[in-house]
């Protein structure tokens, strides 16, 4: 069961990376792991995939 800030923040994480800032072609789930991980985080591609769908 998804609650509505879980579902909003699916929303939110889905267009920044169909409309990321500053760039013109979308941002893939792998690309933005990439982007985490270089700024010390730690979330792999997959999880971000969930995360959008609004499954975790």
């Amino acid at each position: 069961m998804t609650r509505v800030g879980e579902g909003l923040f699916a929303a939110v994480l889905d267009d920044l990376c169909r409309h990321p800032p500053g760039r013109r072609r979308r941002m893939s789930n792998v690309e933005l792991s990439a982007a985490i991980r270089e700024r010390g985080g730690d979330i792999g591609h997959a999880y971000i995939a969930q995360l959008r769908k609004g499954q975790s």
